[in-house]
C-alpha cells in the first residue's frame, strides 16, 4: 500500500511539472499565411500631406504607402491586387491600381519580399479666389481638406491561388504653405541609400528576374506643383541601352541639402521620383552562357510638363551601380560603395 501510495504520489508530481512546463513554453507562432503582407516601416516610407502654392491657392494632395509582398517564389510576375482609400473616417472606396516597384528585398527574417505602393493624389482649386492678405501660412487654401487618410490593400498570387490581406494603416495630413521660389534651373538628386539593382534566380522555375530601383528628388522651378516626368536608360554590362520607366512618387519630400539656401525656408519641398527596370529571363547554365549581369549603368532626365525645362540627374549625364546576387534589407544601403 505504501509503495502505490508513493508511486501515486511520484506519477502526481510528474504531472504537475509537465503542466507547469507546457504553461511556462510559449505558444507556437501562427505561421504567416502567403502571400505574406507586412507595411514597410512608415518613418521612411508613408507619407500624405497636402502642398500649396498659396499665390495660386492650389492645393495637390498626396498618399503614399509601401509595403512587402512575400510570395511563395520572390521572382513572382504573377502577383496582383487592390487597395481601398478612407477620407477621414468616411466609407472606402478604389485606389488607383498598386505600382510595383521593381525592387527585391528581405526582411531580417529572411523572408524575401517584393516592395509594392499604395497611392493617392488630387488637386484641389481654390474655393474663395486667391489667397487673401493676412494668410501668408496658406490656412484658406487648406480649409475644408481632409486631416486623415486611411489605406488597406489586399493582394494575390495567380500562380498558387493563395490571397491575403493587410489590416488598414492610417495618416495625418501634413500642411506645407509653400510659396514661389526665385526662378532657376530645375535641382535634381539621386539617393544612394535606397537605390537598389539585384539580378536572381530560381532553380525551382529555372527563370532569372533583373530589376533596378533607382529613388530620386527633382524640384519644379518657380512653380512647386508643376507636375514633372522623366526618362531613363539602362545598360548591363556594357551591351545595348534599354529604355526602363520613370514616374513621380506621389509624394514630396523636404531635401533641405538639395535647395540652395537663398531659397525661401519652406521651399525646401522636392518631388519624389522613381527609375525602375523590370525583365525576366532564362537561367544561365553552361560554361557558354553569359553569367548574371554585375554591373548598370543609367542615364535619367527629367522634364517639367508646364515649362518644358528638361535638366540631366545631377552629377553628370551617366552613373552606374553593381548589381547585387542576393537579398538585402529594406532602406538598407545596396552593396555598399558601389555606386559612381
Amino acid at each position: 500500500a505504501c509503495f502505490l501510495s508513493a508511486a501515486i504520489m511520484l506519477a502526481a508530481s510528474a504531472a504537475l511539472r509537465l503542466s507547469l512546463a507546457a504553461a511556462a513554453a510559449p505558444a507556437p507562432m501562427e505561421a504567416e499565411r502567403y502571400p505574406i503582407l507586412r507595411w514597410a516601416p512608415a518613418e521612411v516610407s508613408f507619407f500624405a500631406g497636402h502642398v500649396a502654392d498659396t499665390s495660386a491657392g492650389l492645393t495637390r494632395s498626396f498618399m503614399h504607402a509601401v509595403f512587402k509582398v512575400g510570395p511563395r517564389d520572390v521572382l513572382s510576375a504573377n502577383i496582383t491586387g487592390g487597395a481601398h482609400l478612407s477620407l477621414d473616417d468616411g466609407p472606402y472606396f478604389p485606389a488607383a491600381p498598386l505600382m510595383f516597384e521593381r525592387h527585391l528585398t528581405r526582411d531580417p527574417d529572411g523572408v524575401g519580399l517584393q516592395i509594392w505602393n499604395a497611392y493617392y493624389e488630387a488637386l484641389h482649386m481654390p474655393k474663395h479666389g486667391l489667397q487673401e492678405e493676412g494668410d501668408e501660412g496658406g490656412a484658406q487654401v487648406f480649409a475644408g481638406l481632409p486631416s486623415k487618410i486611411c489605406v488597406k490593400v489586399w493582394m494575390a498570387d495567380l500562380s498558387t491561388g493563395e490571397n491575403n490581406q493587410l489590416q488598414a494603416t492610417c495618416a495625418s495630413f501634413a500642411q506645407y504653405a509653400l510659396p514661389r521660389v526665385p526662378a532657376g534651373p530645375m535641382l535634381t538628386e539621386l539617393s544612394t541609400d535606397y537605390s537598389a539593382a539585384t539580378a536572381l534566380c530560381s532553380d525551382a522555375t529555372g527563370k532569372c528576374r533583373a530589376n533596378v530601383h533607382l529613388v530620386l528628388w527633382a524640384t519644379a522651378g518657380p512653380y512647386p506643383l508643376d507636375s514633372l516626368g522623366a526618362s531613363v536608360q539602362f545598360q548591363f554590362d556594357g551591351g545595348d541601352w534599354e529604355t526602363g520607366t520613370a514616374m513621380y512618387e506621389q509624394h514630396f519630400d523636404a531635401r533641405t541639402a538639395l535647395v540652395p539656401a537663398s531659397y525661401d525656408a519652406d521651399a525646401h519641398l522636392a518631388h519624389a521620383m522613381q527609375a525602375d527596370y523590370d525583365r525576366i529571363f532564362p537561367q544561365p547554365r553552361g560554361p557558354r552562357v553569359p553569367p548574371l549581369p554585375g554591373r548598370v549603368c543609367y542615364r535619367v532626365r527629367f522634364y517639367n510638363t508646364v515649362t518644358g525645362e528638361n535638366v540631366p540627374l545631377a552629377g553628370g549625364d551617366e552613373g552606374c551601380m553593381a548589381v547585387c546576387h542576393t537579398l538585402h534589407e529594406f532602406a538598407k544601403p545596396y552593396c555598399p560603395g558601389s555606386m559612381t
